[in-house]
Formats: structure tokens, sequence, C-alpha cells
């Protein structure tokens, strides 16, 4: 007996991961692609497709929002992977996963799972290392709006909850800018570098075209510890998004879930 596949629809169809979503989905053994969303669409055309799952990869913005809250007002399932929202926007995605029923809403700032799982060492690494001696550095295409981005942030924020330190109250605070500079790990290539403080841990924004998604993580003390990830291809996060699109349409009720680590 064949099985349903599971109708997806890609909300930030046209933007560079999106693509990817779109050609890895479009002959799927389990999922099929059954609407490419992106910013002059109607909200009509995503409700008509009779989509089950909307995975969202989108610029930042109020119409995103929109189009997370229709979804999970009409029935459908969001896998949602567009970082920057605000403490306030995160907690009405909340309140709608609570108040409306099958309401199923997943988020995570990464989607790479050796990232993730490697990220769990290393908070506990750090959990012995004073703040100050901790330097999160990201590296990402010029164009990328939000700085830090949110894998930055929520590695430092593991790692303060593995030192159990409450970091609610902490803002990000930008500390130095420095534009169109020099690479020093790419000779001859420039870049715009971005340095915060986060509740004491430093944390580097690197902005160039060179990149795609790496991050490294230094722990300095009596001794030094450095983990890198880099990720020079978006295929690396379409496993995770699988792993995310399984786990909200196994709930049978309402869901709000942050962070991959948290199902896997």
């Amino acid at each position: 007996m064949k099985k349903t596949k599971v109708k997806v629809a890609i909300i930030g169809a046209n933007g560079r991961i999106g693509k990817v979503l779109k050609e890895h989905f479009s002959n799927h053994s389990k999922c099929e692609l059954i609407c490419s969303i992106d910013v002059e669409d109607d909200n009509k055309k995503l409700l008509d497709s009779g989509a089950q799952v909307a995975v969202v990869f989108a610029e930042k913005s109020d119409s995103v929002i929109e189009r997370i809250k229709f979804c999970m007002l009409n029935g459908i399932s969001v896998v949602n992977g567009t970082t920057g929202f605000t403490p306030e926007q995160n907690d009405l995605l909340r309140m709608l996963s609570q108040q409306v029923k099958g309401a199923r809403y997943f988020a995570a700032s990464n989607f790479a799972l050796k990232s993730i799982l490697a990220t769990e060492g290393v908070a506990k690494i750090a959990k012995y290392t004073d703040v100050s001696g901790i330097c999160i550095t990201e590296y990402h295409r010029l164009g990328k709006l939000d700085k830090p981005s949110g894998t930055a942030r929520s590695t430092a924020e593991r790692i303060f909850a593995e030192k159990g330190i409450d970091y609610s109250g902490f803002k990000m605070e930008l500390e130095l800018e420095e534009i169109n500079i020099s690479d020093p790990e790419i000779p001859g290539a420039f870049m715009n570098r971005y340095t915060f403080n986060y509740g004491g841990i430093t944390i580097v924004a690197i902005r160039s075209d060179n990149y795609v998604a790496k991050q490294k993580v230094e722990v300095f003390g009596a001794d030094s510890y450095v983990y890198i990830h880099d990720a020079p291809e978006r295929t690396v996060y379409m496993q995770g998004v699988e792993l995310a699109i399984d786990y909200v349409l196994g709930q049978y009720a309402a869901v709000y879930t942050n962070g991959l680590l948290s199902i896997l």
C-alpha cells in the first residue's frame, strides 16, 4: 500500500534556503511540495493548497509573522527557521500555540545537526570557564539582516543555562563596528565585523559574501578549546528540517517547541 506523502508549503521560497528546500522536496520519498509562497503571494494560495505543514525561511518582517499566525489559525503546522523575532513576537506565537486548537509550531535558529549536538559539548566545557574567557564568532553572507545570528545567540544562552545563569535580562550590546576591513582568513578579501557583549560573553558577527554559514567558539583559560562548524552548503539543514516536520505532525495537541535539540 502506497503511503500518502506529507503536503509541504515553503514560505520564503525564492530565498537562498527556500530554493534549496524547493529542490530538496521536489522529488522526496515522504514529502510533496504542494505550494511555494513568496512576498507577493496571497495567503489564500497557501490555504487553497491543502498544505499540512509550512516550512518558513524568510527575511524577518511583520509579514512573515502574519503568515505564521495565519497558518496557526488555519490548522497548518509550522516549522520556522526565520530568526530575529522580538521577545514580544515570540510570546505572541507561544500564546497562539496554547490558545488555538491544533496549532503546532516548531522554531529553531539552527537545523544543522552536527552544530547543534556539538554545542552541547561546548556548553559543558564552557561551564567551568568565566564568561569573559568565551568568544563566539559567526560568519554569514553580507546581506544577512540579524546580527549576531540566532545560532550565536542560542549558543551563548545554552552556555548560560549550563552555568546556571539567568540570562533573561541580558541585552545584546554592540561594542565595536568595523566596516570593509581586511579578512584575516581570506587574503585580499574584505568583510564587516561587529563585536557584541552579551552578558559578558563576546560575540563577533562577520558579514562577507565569502561565507554561507560558519561558527567558531573559543574557550580560553589555563588551556584553550576551539570548536568550528562550517556549513559551506545550505543542504546541511535539510535533515534537521525533516526531523522537525516529523515532530510537529506527530503531535496530537497544540505545541510550541523551540530548538532542535529538544527533539533529538
